[in-house]
């Protein structure tokens, strides 16, 4: 179930995806305990998917880290 929001930094939002994703990252796919919001479609292209819950996943920060960052 899609929580409801207002800012995809919210703790109802880390808590959903946390379960939705089994508590692994979707790039490694390993559990942690240290993880970030994700968006799949960058902010600074798709602004308006900012806070679509659909558009936010689940990484461990060494996976965010490391992946391509879009200019």
């Amino acid at each position: 179930e899609t929580p409801i929001f207002s800012r995809y930094n919210e703790k109802s939002v880390e808590d959903a995806l946390k379960k939705d994703f089994f508590k692994k990252c979707y790039i490694c796919e390993e559990s942690t305990r240290h993880f970030e919001v994700d968006h799949f479609y960058p902010q600074k292209f798709y602004g308006h998917l900012i806070n679509q819950y659909e558009n936010l996943f689940y990484i461990c920060q060494k996976c965010n880290k490391l992946k391509p960052k879009i200019i």
